[in-house]
C-alpha cells in the first residue's frame, strides 16, 4: 500500500437477530480503529468463505469486535448454543461466529496481524482448542475501569500497551475462558480471581495474534489498535 494510506482492516458485523438479518457494528470500533490509522472494511456475517478470502486480500490486518454468544466449545451444536446464550443473557448470532472463525483461519493460514476483544477473544481461545464457561453473577460485569489486569513482562500483550505489565480493565462479558488453549499462551489475569485475560500466539508462529477480554475501545484505550495499525504497516511494507 502506498505510503500515508492507512493499512485496510476487515472487521466482522454482527446480526442481532438471526431471522431477520441486518448488520451492524458500534461505531467506537470503528474510531478506534480509524484513529490508529486503519481503515475498516466491513464483512457481513453471512459472508461466505469465498468473500472472506477475497476481503482479506486486500486487507492488512483483522479485527474481532465481540459482542456475541461464543460456543463453549468448538462444534457446539444448535440447541445447546441456544440455550447457552439464554443462560449468558447473550444474543444468538451463529453468523457471526461463523464468519469470526472463517476470519481467524483465513488470517492465521495469511499471517495477518490479528486483534480480537471480548468474544473475539472468545472465538480465538475456541478455535486453538479451548473451552469458555459462563461468568459467575456479576463479578464480570461492570463497565467500569475497575479491575487491574496483570500482564506477562516480555510478551506481545505487554508491548502492545507500551510495556505495561499491568493495565486497569473493564468487564462488558458473560462468559470467559475456562479451559485456555494448549496452542496460545495465556498472558494477561485478572488480579482479583485470576480470569484469563489475555491471550496471544508465540511470535515465532504469528508475527500478531492477541485476544483481549475487556473492552479498550471504551475506556479510550488506543494502544492495542495502535499496535495492530503498526503490524498491519509492517506487512504492507515487507509483502
Amino acid at each position: 500500500m502506498p505510503v500515508g494510506l492507512s493499512a485496510l482492516v476487515l472487521v466482522t458485523l454482527s446480526s442481532h437477530d438471526p431471522d431477520d438479518l441486518a448488520h451492524a457494528v458500534r461505531e467506537r470500533h470503528l474510531r478506534a480503529l480509524r484513529s490508529a490509522g486503519l481503515a475498516p472494511v466491513a464483512v457481513a456475517g453471512s459472508a461466505s468463505e469465498t468473500e472472506v478470502e477475497a476481503v482479506l486480500e486486500r486487507c492488512d490486518a483483522v479485527y474481532l469486535p465481540g459482542t456475541d454468544y461464543v460456543p463453549n466449545a468448538l462444534g457446539e451444536d444448535e440447541a445447546t448454543s441456544r440455550a447457552g446464550a439464554a443462560t449468558a443473557g447473550l444474543v444468538w448470532d451463529p453468523w457471526k461466529v461463523r464468519a469470526d472463525l472463517l476470519a481467524l483461519r483465513a488470517a492465521w493460514r495469511r499471517r495477518l496481524p490479528t486483534l480480537g476483544v471480548c468474544g473475539g477473544m472468545q472465538a480465538m481461545a475456541i478455535l486453538a482448542g479451548g473451552t469458555l464457561r459462563a461468568a459467575d453473577g456479576d463479578a464480570h460485569r461492570s463497565l467500569a475501569d475497575d479491575h487491574p489486569v496483570r500482564l506477562v513482562p516480555g510478551t506481545l500483550a505487554a508491548d502492545a500497551f507500551g510495556g505495561a505489565t499491568t493495565v486497569v480493565a473493564n468487564s462488558y462479558h458473560r462468559q470467559l475462558v475456562d479451559r485456555p488453549p494448549a496452542g496460545l499462551r495465556v498472558c494477561g489475569r485478572a488480579e482479583a480471581d485470576g480470569a484469563v485475560e489475555a491471550i496471544e500466539a508465540p511470535t515465532r508462529e504469528h508475527p500478531f495474534w492477541l485476544g483481549v477480554q475487556w473492552h479498550p475501545e471504551l475506556l479510550g484505550d488506543d494502544r492495542p489498535f495502535a499496535a495492530l495499525a503498526a503490524a498491519g504497516r509492517h506487512l504492507a511494507s515487507h509483502p
